[in-house]
């Protein structure tokens, strides 16, 4: 199962027992420049997913308006580690990921 996201590339990939995200400036993930953004973790040890709103906010004349918040996807792991994944999604898009994801999980009896 593979999700890949602007930003340039924001690749999300679920393979037998890991779960692993990268970000990298064009699609070949050997050449990701961010390697320090590249998260890898077993799946057995994954706690929950879920996805949170974060607000943007705006000044403009001195007085602070909210505008639209965008969402991420979180990984929160047994030992107490999260990663996020999604560097702006709107409510619908992480809402996919989000069902595509657990689907996919359940349908391979992977967690």
């Amino acid at each position: 199962l593979r999700f890949i996201l602007k930003c340039s590339y924001e690749i999300l990939i679920i393979k037998k027992d890991i779960i692993s995200s990268y970000i990298s400036k064009n699609y070949c993930i050997s050449k990701s420049k961010f390697k320090n953004l590249n998260k890898k973790f077993e799946i057995s040890n994954l706690e929950k997913i879920y996805f949170k709103e974060y607000p943007i906010w705006a000044i403009v004349r001195g007085v602070k308006y909210e505008e639209n918040p965008y969402f991420k996807l979180h990984f929160k792991l047994k030992d107490g580690e999260q990663f996020d994944f999604g560097l702006m999604l709107n409510n619908n898009e992480a809402k996919e990921i989000l069902r595509e994801v657990k689907e996919f999980l359940n349908i391979n009896k992977l967690t």
